[in-house]
Formats: C-alpha cells, sequence, structure tokens
C-alpha cells in the first residue's frame, strides 16, 4: 500500500489555526486543490492559503510591511517545519524510523559475523579439497587462508562513513 504523501483537511486546519471548514469552504472556493487521495500537499496548501491575505494589527487596520521575509513567507516555512515535524514523529510512530547507532551496529555486527564466517572457511574445505586433487591438506589449507585473507583486505572498507548513504 502506497504511504499517503499529503495531510488531511483537519491536520491541515489545525497547522494554519482555522477550521476544517474553513479549509474546506477553501477548497469549494477552488483556493485550495486536493491532491488524487484527497489529501492536500502540505507546501502547496500553505503557499495557496497564505497567498492574497493581508495581515492585520490587533486594530483591523493593514500590519505595515516588515522589512526581510514577509510575514506570510514566515508562517509558510513555519507550517512546513510543523509538517516536517509531525511526519517524522507519525513515521517513528508508525516505526518506519530506527535509530541510527542501532542501525550501525547491528550492520558492524552483520559484517563481523561474515568476516568470520570467510576465516573459518578454509579450514573447513581444504582437507576435502586437498583430497580431492590429491595435494597435502595443510598446503592447501594455508593457500586457502592466504587467498581469503587477501580478498578480505580488498573489501575491507576502514574509512567507511554512514552518513555518506544519506
Amino acid at each position: 500500500m502506497k504511504n499517503p504523501s499529503g495531510i488531511s483537511a483537519r491536520a491541515l486546519a489545525e497547522l494554519v489555526g482555522v477550521s476544517h471548514t474553513s479549509i474546506n469552504d477553501a477548497v469549494a472556493a477552488g483556493k485550495l486543490r486536493r491532491n488524487a487521495d484527497g489529501l492536500f500537499d502540505p507546501k502547496t496548501a500553505l503557499a495557496a492559503w497564505f497567498a492574497g491575505r493581508v495581515q492585520r494589527t490587533a486594530s483591523g487596520a493593514p500590519s505595515p510591511p516588515l522589512d526581510g521575509p514577509s510575514l506570510a513567507r514566515l508562517q509558510q516555512a513555519d507550517f512546513a517545519l510543523r509538517v516536517e515535524q509531525r511526519k517524522l514523529r507519525l513515521d517513528a510512530e508508525k516505526g518506519k524510523l530506527i535509530d541510527r547507532a542501532k542501525a550501525e551496529a547491528f550492520v558492524f555486527a552483520l559484517a563481523q559475523g561474515e568476516r568470520d564466517a570467510m576465516l573459518n572457511w578454509p579450514a573447513r574445505v581444504a582437507p576435502m579439497m586437498a583430497a580431492e586433487l590429491g595435494i597435502d591438506g595443510h598446503l592447501m589449507a594455508t593457500a586457502l587462508e592466504a587467498a581469503v585473507r587477501r580478498h578480505l583486505l580488498e573489501r575491507a572498507a576502514p574509512d567507511a562513513d554512514m552518513g555518506k548513504l544519506r
């Protein structure tokens, strides 16, 4: 099942600070558009919601323009941040996120187990291979062990950084 990439009318209303009926009225008036899945794209919805709105003071007069970013842009940035925080919190609650330290420890243990299995392999198979080839078992074990160690050294990544995976 595909995860929805948007937010509901109620969630949008809560983030913008209005009732969900105000959001539905804006949809009916054509000021906001839903995605095909019936949800709202947070960035698009926020931009449409605050587009053309005049910020007013407590007395009802239009507020003077601010130097730098407009209040609408600041509200849009705040909204986008809150949406992202809620999405992360929801993903964490659904178990979609994992702890980085635990993931790194798991990968390290997995790699260490594979390395140990590779290092133990020559001792297990050398006697059988030597018998099939009719050569000394110790000589075969030594040759296989050296080849496996060379292979592991070539494959080693001492500077592996999990941050490069992002």
